[in-house]
C-alpha cells in the first residue's frame, strides 16, 4: 500500500482554519489565507516568489502594498491545482505583474472551496450538510490538526533551525483569528530578521511568507 501523500500547505491552512466545531470563524480571512497558502506552496517549490516593495525606516523594514508575484519556473510538479495555478498565473504576468493583495481578493473563495473538498474527499474533514448551505459544518479529524498545531508549537520553542514549510505554516497559522499559538515572543521577532531557528532559511522565502500574511484582510473582517 501506497503511503498517503504529505499535506499541501493549502490543505494545512484549510484544516487549521475549521475550528474542533466544524466552524470557521473569519471566512473572509480564511478564503485569503488559503490563497496566501497556495502561492506559498508554490514558493516552497521553487516556482515563485514575492517581489517586495519595501523601504527602512527608523531601523524598521517598512512593505509598501505593491508586492507582486514573480514566477521562476511553470515547468509542472504534478499536482492539478499547482499546474493549472501555474499556467494562470504565467499568463497574467506576461501582460503586468501579478499584486499579492488582488490575487487573494479574487482566488480566496475558489481556492479555499477546492482544497476543503479535497480534505473531504480524504477523511480529514467530515462534512455536516445544513439546510441552509452556508451554515454546513466541516469536522476536522482532530488527531491530525492537533498535531500539525503540536508541531508549530515545538518548532517555535526550540532553538533548533527549523525548514521554509514550517516557517510558513506558521505565519499562516498564525494569521488565523480563532487559532492561538501559545509560543511566540521573541522568536516571531528573530523570524523578522533572520536569526535564530530561521537563520538558515533564504531571505527571499522569509519575505515571500511575510508578505503572503501581511496582505490578508484585519481580523475584524
Amino acid at each position: 500500500m501506497n503511503a498517503p501523500r504529505p499535506l499541501t500547505l493549502p490543505e494545512e491552512f484549510v484544516l487549521l482554519a475549521h475550528q474542533p466545531s466544524g466552524t470557521v470563524q473569519s471566512v473572509l480571512r480564511a478564503d485569503a489565507g488559503c490563497a496566501a497558502a497556495e502561492l506559498g506552496d508554490l514558493a516552497l517549490r521553487g516556482k515563485l516568489r514575492i517581489r517586495t516593495n519595501k523601504f527602512e525606516f527608523l531601523g524598521i523594514r517598512v512593505y509598501r502594498g505593491t508586492n507582486a508575484v514573480e514566477l521562476l519556473d511553470v515547468s509542472p510538479t504534478g499536482l492539478g491545482w499547482a499546474d493549472a495555478l501555474l499556467d494562470e498565473l504565467a499568463r497574467l504576468s506576461a501582460t503586468r505583474p501579478v499584486p499579492v493583495r488582488e490575487w487573494r481578493q479574487t482566488r480566496g473563495v475558489e481556492a479555499f472551496d477546492r482544497h476543503r473538498a479535497a480534505l473531504v474527499e480524504r477523511g480529514l474533514l467530515h462534512h455536516e450538510p445544513s439546510d441552509i448551505p452556508a451554515q454546513d459544518r466541516y469536522l476536522p479529524h482532530n488527531p491530525t490538526r492537533d498535531a500539525l498545531i503540536a508541531e508549530i508549537e515545538t518548532a517555535i520553542g526550540s532553538h533548533a533551525p527549523i525548514g521554509a514549510h514550517m516557517l510558513f505554516r506558521f505565519d499562516l497559522a498564525n494569521a488565523i483569528a480563532q487559532l492561538r499559538i501559545t509560543k511566540r515572543g521573541r522568536w516571531v521577532m528573530n523570524r523578522d530578521r533572520g536569526i535564530g531557528p530561521v537563520a538558515d532559511i533564504p531571505e527571499d522565502l522569509r519575505e515571500t511568507s511575510r508578505v503572503l500574511t501581511m496582505v490578508l484582510p484585519e481580523r475584524s473582517a
